[in-house]
């Protein structure tokens, strides 16, 4: 949400402000894909891991806090908007055939969104945690039990999360 209305940049000062730094999901030089962050510390002289782990924690807050009330913000200011975006992201995810690692992720955002909002009530957190860590190429890959060039991963990709969120026989 905190991308989605532009108040990103204010969440990165409050991260900066605390010595720490923003970065892509796989770390210093990574592309900033589907909305995931990775949260670096960058004092570490002088700084022991108790004062870390608070200001970590500190942080932690701010963040949720800011991305609830950009949330709220989102869904009072573009309700229809939010919810067509999240019901395109899980259509797509859920009949696509194949999916790259960048659109994936860039999916998986919305829908997340959509759940946590209550948009969205077919799959949960849980399902899209999952999906978010094991459709990274590397687990694919041990899921698979092989090396996989990148078109067929892309299928294997799309037959997992299209297998992760089929509806249940309940």
């Amino acid at each position: 949400a905190l991308v989605m209305t532009r108040q990103i940049q204010k969440m990165i000062n409050a991260v900066s402000q605390l010595g720490m730094t923003v970065r892509g999901p796989s770390g210093e030089g990574s592309e900033i894909k589907g909305n995931l962050f990775q949260i670096s510390n960058q004092i570490t002289l002088g700084v022991n891991e108790d004062e870390i782990i608070e200001r970590l924690s500190n942080l932690t807050e701010q963040i949720i806090d800011m991305e609830t009330k950009a949330t709220s913000q989102l869904l009072s200011e573009a309700e229809e908007d939010i919810e067509d975006r999240v019901f395109r992201a899980y259509s797509i995810l859920t009949s696509a055939r194949k999916l790259n690692s960048k659109e994936t992720l860039e999916l998986l955002s919305p829908v997340r969104l959509g759940i946590r909002t209550g948009l969205l009530k077919d799959a949960s957190l849980n399902a899209i945690n999952e999906v978010f860590l094991c459709s990274r190429p590397a687990h694919l890959q041990k899921k698979a039990g092989r090396e996989m060039g990148e078109r067929e991963r892309d299928i294997f990709r799309a037959q997992f999360i299209r297998d992760r969120f089929k509806p249940s026989a309940c």
